[in-house]
């Protein structure tokens, strides 16, 4: 069932995004057939990156910083408009560069707006 009618999805994992060998291979077979992947944790307060540890073939997206809460809303907003991984994880790395920034808070707010108007014109 997974990876059917699915375009992207969201695996939370432990710490800093991390999931079983099996899980991986799994996973991989699903970046080969095109569906986006993006790591993210179960640990509110942790920063998945993009590790050619967890992720040798860079198939993946790392969250860095958001939950994966935000993640699967962003993840949905991009796959309206492009199913390329480095389109998407570039716009991963743009909101979380905002994100640290705390006199940026309001740039992310008007960047998901911004999102959304763009989205509502199609």
């Amino acid at each position: 069932l997974l990876g059917q009618d699915c375009d992207g999805l969201v695996v939370i994992g432990t710490g800093s995004g991390n999931y079983s060998q099996a899980w991986r291979q799994k996973l991989d077979a699903l970046a080969e057939q095109g569906v986006v992947v993006v790591r993210s944790s179960r640990v509110s307060n942790s920063i998945v990156f993009d590790e050619p540890i967890f992720d040798p073939h860079d198939h993946f997206i790392g969250v860095n910083t958001l939950t994966s809460y935000k993640a699967r809303i962003l993840l949905m907003l991009c796959l309206t408009q492009t199913n390329d991984i480095a389109a998407i994880r570039q716009i991963f790395l743009n909101i979380n560069l905002l994100k640290s920034d705390p006199y940026l808070h309001l740039g992310v707010a008007f960047y998901f707006y911004s999102l959304y108007i763009m989205l509502s014109c199609h």
